[in-house]
This record gives structure tokens, C-alpha cells and sequence, in this order.
């Protein structure tokens, strides 16, 4: 190896000619090279690069056992790690067709969108500004409004929400609608049969391409996003479709770093062929 100590930023690597400020610095980047492992897991006996990359993986013998094999991350639930692997494979990844945002759900790309939209259909009660989404006035009310600004004019108490107070007035008037399940009260029928879905397990809302059915029509619709986004944008390498053609690009992506496979099983391929995509 070759050193010139005469400059602090002249040592370099003899493989590739990287430049670093510390001898310390070019040691630790020399292992990619070589190949060395050297930091090693006193529980499994594993051997990492460096020690950042064994501090990760020891989080997999803690209450976070759901390690990403791709960057180590790791999650506390199974289901946590498929929604954050499909960011590195690009496979279901829902992107934003106005600015290329990816969303790992149909529901995150469905609240992202609405940034887009020009529609601001929810008001403030007391001054009037207007909301792309409820979320959004909840904030705004909070802090502008202070927490507790709708007041009963017949006991004056206060709430935060003014349906909170609509529910509360019904009760000096005796039209309050009170669930006979769990109690919870409701400022009118409607609110109350949506809500006693939850104890019954109706689901009236019926999706007309695969009869999935739902117990409140948001979900329906959200649901139909899967549906909205046909598949034809095809892997010419393993036949696997996506919706859009920036998720087919990052899929191609994978068989140029992996040559010899996309690390997909039969069983995988067959699910994730055009005829058996939504």
C-alpha cells in the first residue's frame, strides 16, 4: 500500500484511488476490498464488515426481530419488514403519477395525492379557511383556535370538535343515539348505524369486480384503487407485471445486479405473472 503523508488528504486507496483525511478512515474502507470480517456477534457468531452493520444485526437478537437482509434494518413485526423490503425491490411500490412520489400502500399514496388536488372541501367553523384534508383542519383548529373552542351555551362546557359538542347538546335536548353495545353516543341515526357495523360485522359495500365487501364505503373505495391500476407493464426477463412502468424500471434494476435470478421461487413467479395480477 502506498502512503503519502506529506498532504492529510493524499492517502488513498491502492484499489480504486479513494482519497481519506485518516489513515483510520482508509483501513475501515480497504475491508470492502478485501473481503475482511472482522467484527463478529458474540450471540450467533455472525462476522460483519463494520461495527455499524453488527450493531444492526444485534438488534435481531433484541425485541425487533424482523431484520431486513438487504440493510439490516430491523422491525418489531413481520409485517413491517415486507412493506419496508418492497422499497428496495420496487415491487408493489404505489408511485404518485403527478410527481413520482412511492408510497408502500394504497392508503399512503391515496393521502399523499390529495396535496395535489385543488379541492379543499373542509372548513373551519370559526374563520372559514378551507382544507385539503380533515387532518389538516384539526391542525389548524388546534393551533389557531385553542383546544377547547366550542362551548355549550346551556352549561357552558367546552370541546375540541364541534361534533363533540353536537353530541353533547343532544343530551339536554334527549336526542342523543347511544350504541346498546359498548355505549358510545352519537349526534344522529346515521353516525350510530355505521358505527354498530363494527359490532354486527355487516359489510354492505360490495366491490363489483371481485366481491370484496366492506363495512364503510371509504374502504370501498380505497380498495378499488387496486382494481384502478391494470398491470401492463410486463418483466420481459421473469414475466412479473407492475402498474407502472418507474416500478417495472426498478424491478429490471434487480436483474442487472443479480444476473442469475431475481431470487424468485416458481411458486412466486406463477402469483406474479400478468394472468394473476390485479
Amino acid at each position: 500500500m502506498r502512503l503519502d503523508y506529506t498532504q492529510v488528504d493524499s492517502i488513498y486507496c491502492d484499489e480504486c484511488g479513494r482519497n481519506f483525511g485518516q489513515l483510520s478512515h482508509l483501513q475501515v474502507h480497504q475491508l470492502i476490498h478485501t473481503g475482511e470480517k472482522k467484527h463478529h456477534c458474540d450471540q450467533c457468531g455472525k462476522a460483519f464488515l463494520n461495527k455499524d452493520k453488527l450493531n444492526r444485526h444485534k438488534l435481531t437478537h433484541s425485541k425487533r426481530s424482523f431484520p431486513c437482509d438487504e440493510c439490516g434494518k430491523s422491525f418489531s413485526n413481520k409485517h413491517g419488514l415486507e412493506r419496508h423490503k418492497r422499497m428496495h425491490i420496487g415491487q408493489d411500490v404505489y408511485c404518485c403519477e403527478t410527481c413520482g412520489k412511492a408510497c408502500p400502500t394504497l392508503s399512503a399514496l391515496a393521502a399523499h395525492e390529495i396535496s395535489h388536488s385543488t379541492d379543499r372541501p373542509h372548513i373551519c367553523g370559526q374563520c372559514g379557511k378551507t382544507f385539503k384534508s380533515k387532518g389538516s383542519l384539526r391542525t389548524h383548529e388546534q393551533v389557531s383556535h385553542g383546544n377547547k373552542r366550542f362551548q355549550c351555551e346551556q352549561c357552558d362546557k367546552s370541546f375540541s370538535q364541534k361534533h363533540d359538542l353536537s353530541v353533547h347538546q343532544n343530551l339536554h335536548t334527549g336526542t342523543v343515539f347511544c350504541c346498546d353495545q359498548c355505549g358510545k353516543e352519537f349526534s344522529n341515526k346515521k353516525n350510530l348505524k355505521c358505527h354498530q357495523r363494527i359490532h354486527t360485522g355487516e359489510k354492505p359495500f360490495i366491490c363489483d369486480v371481485c366481491g370484496t365487501s366492506f363495512s364503510q364505503s371509504g374502504s370501498l373505495k380505497t380498495h378499488k384503487l387496486v382494481h384502478s391500476r391494470e398491470k401492463k407493464h410486463i418483466c420481459e426477463e421473469c414475466g412479473k407485471a407492475f402498474g407502472q412502468l418507474g416500478n417495472l424500471k426498478r424491478h429490471k434494476q434487480r436483474h442487472v445486479e443479480k444476473p442469475h435470478g431475481c431470487g424468485q421461487s416458481r411458486r412466486a413467479f406463477a402469483m406474479n405473472s400478468p394472468s394473476h395480477s390485479v
